[in-house]
């Protein structure tokens, strides 16, 4: 919904319980202006490296925050909590083909 946004994580380990499922979740928290909005769920988090060349896989968008009518932030599931518990992992392409 929102395409590419930006935002500076500010915590990186935390614990929520506040989806309504009363199970603790591992995320980090990240600081953006419109971070994520409705419908972006699941949607790929990527982190720059230093030198701002290079991108790698960090988790999934798992919800917002808001305060009043502003979303000030959002939080990511990270790949590196989740990874084992399910088993999966990435596969990595040297196609230069973009998805849209």
């Amino acid at each position: 919904m929102t395409h590419v946004t930006c935002g500076e994580v500010l915590y990186a380990n935390t614990t929520n319980k506040n989806f309504g499922d009363n199970i603790s979740y591992k995320l980090a928290y990240v600081k953006g202006d419109n971070f994520s909005l409705g419908g972006d769920s699941g949607g790929a988090v990527y982190v720059l490296d230093g030198l701002n060349t290079n991108v790698n896989f960090a988790g999934v968008v798992t919800g917002n925050r808001i305060i009043g009518n502003a979303i000030i932030g959002g939080w990511v599931t990270k790949y590196q909590d989740v990874q084992p518990y399910y088993g999966i992992s990435l596969h990595k392409s040297s196609s230069n083909v973009k998805v849209n």
